[in-house]
């Protein structure tokens, strides 16, 4: 089954529509080439995911927000990563900013290995790209994140 992982997750949106995302590997495993995925990650003992997310956005990104709503999503999955099998359960919060140059502030050693880049990108670029993206529901939803103010928890995939 793998670690029980709790995790918090940042949906990025600039004044211009464009979500920010972070292109990132297991550095144990560069034959499965690489993927994008919104900034965020594990929870610290004693961290609120709303904590967890503001303090990840920051680390990843230099970005400072004050995450106060609820998350919009939450995610189930298990997966293996740097020879670790975790079954991790993730809550994406969305805030709306302004656009800024995404420069990491604080990373690990693993994540300097497998934290490849950051990148802001429209619908358009979503759809048009082949590269995984996790979750799917970024690509698929992202009109929903645009123009609505989600009230209710939902799942995804």
């Amino acid at each position: 089954m793998g670690s029980a992982r709790e995790a918090a997750r940042v949906l990025v949106i600039d004044e211009r529509e464009q979500i920010l995302l972070i292109r990132g590997r297991d550095p144990s495993r560069p034959e499965i080439g690489s993927w994008w995925y919104a900034p965020g990650g594990g929870l610290e003992p004693g961290e609120s995911h709303q904590e967890a997310a503001m303090r990840e956005l920051w680390e990843e990104t230099g970005h400072r927000a004050k995450i106060e709503s609820s998350p919009i999503w939450e995610r189930e999955i298990q997966f293996t990563f740097n020879g670790i099998d975790y079954q991790q359960r993730e809550l994406y919060f969305l805030i709306h900013t302004k656009g800024f140059e995404p420069i990491p502030q604080v990373l690990s050693e693993l994540e300097k290995a497998s934290l490849l880049e950051p990148k802001w990108w429209s619908l358009s670029e979503l759809i048009e790209i082949p590269d995984l993206i996790y979750p799917d529901a970024i690509r698929t939803n992202f009109h929903e994140l645009l123009n609505s103010d989600p009230q209710t928890l939902k799942r995804v995939e």
